[in-house]
């Protein structure tokens, strides 16, 4: 956790004027303190819900400042009859979608799927039919589409559901015709009727989507709030964009769990629910300091013991909101997203291998006793701190003993990493550490990307991706709960925070890197 921030404390009180004539200070203090009884006491309980909390800041909040901030309104209402886009909202889109600087739809495919166009259809079907993995593709872009709608900044919230709305329900009647269609397979049809049913004609994706932005523009709030009230010189330190690295989890406290999976859900209105709750708590005790300062008849002690209060929740929150941010992004940028485009990503029978590793700075290397795989990395990120955590987590799990072929082997990972001046080229071919900002941390073949609020099994779990190991936990969306669920094994590190390399990662990437070795050495 980091220290408690300093806040921007005022010049110390000046001598209170004369009374005008009104109830006195204490008066006024009972008043208060009575009118806010009740929103505190709410704020105590521990059974009060998210939205009990909510209000009694509100209550808070006009009892001192008599009045109360605007509440911004929903950006989707209920969902009505469906609705035709207009030319209007078209020639919106079109530039949006297409002609904007970052565009989500060819023009083919914008005439197809919005315009309807006859012309445009003769070319996106055979695209479909012949174009290996065209249908997720293809999803990934309407996905893409309604998330590009639902967060526009420039559209009033009327504007905007009417518009999503509309969208939307034009992508249904297009999702409705290609399942339809006979110049798809059947595999093909399949998946675009469970994704039409499922998650855009029951309006579901668009729920969640703008659900998410409700959420977010939440958090967006309360870390400003938040952050206004460090002192300047401090406020670059807490930004949520900085690195934040929670302590490891003891070894001995890993893969205690069965080696199976177990099932988890989690929703949105949770993430809603903390977001809150922690706004609630921000306001409760900014308006005990507040208090405190600006009544000169308080003494100093009071003063100091309010302004320590504050000051000590500033530290707890800004020690969790980066877990906060990515609880917050994970349903739309990863189990929403992968069900959309694989509406069966959590029923389908789960991997152990994703590939055969084949970069050249991944070598397997003999040594007596087993083997050690050598990494060598390159990295544009700057800062040293997470650089050490990734090489320390990849080193420090990636290390044991396996069976294999009635012979017992040692087996250790040694990383290096490269950092590359500001503005450097990457090697070709080279393994790369990149940073990411939005909430989610992955790995391909050849590359881990890294969220800032970095656990410290985070790279050991990326880094069994870079050997050819598959996640060990399926996760997707359930439109039924509306809530994302995940399958996760908790014994494993490919399926769990909580989980450990078990000896049978290590004989997996064994004989994956062997494989590539004797690939290399035949010239396959």
């Amino acid at each position: 956790m980091p220290p408690a921030p300093a806040l921007p404390l005022p010049s110390a009180p000046k001598a209170a004027p004369a009374p005008a004539a009104g109830p006195t200070f204490t008066q006024r203090l009972d008043a208060v303190g009575s009118q806010l009884a009740e929103p505190l006491a709410a704020a105590a309980d521990g059974q009060a819900g998210a939205d009990s909390a909510h209000a009694a800041g509100r209550n808070i909040e006009e009892t001192l400042t008599g009045q109360v901030s605007a509440q911004a309104a929903e950006d989707l209402p209920p969902a009505g009859p469906a609705t035709e886009l207009s030319e209007t909202q078209k020639a919106w889109l079109h530039g949006s979608l297409v002609q904007g600087p970052a565009p989500i739809l060819t023009e083919p495919g914008f005439q197809a799927l919005v315009a309807d166009d006859a012309g445009a259809w003769g070319q996106i079907l055979p695209w479909l039919s012949q174009t290996p993995g065209a249908v997720p593709i293809l999803l990934h872009s309407i996905y893409q589409c309604l998330g590009r709608v639902v967060s526009e900044e420039s559209l009033s919230g009327s504007e905007r559901a009417v518009l999503a709305q509309a969208l939307n329900d034009r992508f249904a009647a297009a999702l409705a015709a290609m399942s339809r269609s006979e110049a798809l397979s059947n595999n093909q049809r399949e998946v675009l009727a469970e994704v039409r049913g499922r998650f855009v004609a029951s309006y579901s994706a668009l729920n969640e989507l703008a659900h998410h932005r409700q959420a977010a523009r939440g958090f967006d709030a309360l870390q400003k709030n938040a952050l206004a009230l460090v002192a300047p010189a401090q406020q670059q330190a807490f930004a949520e964009d900085r690195w934040m690295l929670p302590p490891p989890i003891p070894a001995a406290q890993r893969g205690l769990g069965a080696d199976r999976e177990e099932r988890i859900i989690q929703d949105m209105s949770r993430t809603e629910r903390d977001i809150k709750d922690w706004q609630f708590y921000l306001d409760k005790y900014l308006s005990r300091y507040r208090i405190a300062m600006r009544e000169p008849r308080f003494s100093q002690g009071l003063r100091d013991r309010t302004t320590q209060i504050l000051s000590n929740f500033l530290g707890r929150f800004f020690g969790i909101q980066g877990a906060l941010h990515s609880n917050l992004e994970r349903i739309p940028n990863y189990s929403l997203h992968a069900s959309f485009v694989n509406p069966w990503t959590i029923t389908a029978k789960p991997r152990r291998v994703a590939w055969i590793p084949d970069n050249a700075n991944l070598k397997l290397v003999p040594e007596p006793g087993g083997y050690r795989v050598e990494a060598a990395f390159e990295t544009d990120i700057q800062d040293d701190a997470p650089l050490q955590a990734v090489k320390a987590s990849i080193e420090e799990y990636w290390q044991g003993r396996f069976s294999f072929g009635g012979r017992e082997s040692s087996f250790r990972a040694v990383v290096s990493i490269k950092k590359l001046a500001p503005g450097q080229e990457f090697s070709a071919g080279s393994l790369r550490i990149f940073d990411s900002r939005r909430g989610v941390s992955l790995a391909s073949r050849d590359a881990i990307v890294l969220d800032r609020n970095l656990r410290y099994d985070v790279p050991a779990h990326e880094f069994g991706h870079i050997l050819g190991l598959s996640d060990e936990y399926r996760e997707g969306y359930d439109p039924d709960l509306a809530a994302a669920v995940m399958l996760q094994n908790h014994a494993s590190i490919m399926g769990s925070p909580n989980g450990k390399v078990l000896p049978r990662h290590l004989k997996t990437a064994y004989q994956l890197l062997r494989r590539r070795s004797q690939r290399t050495r035949s010239g396959a």
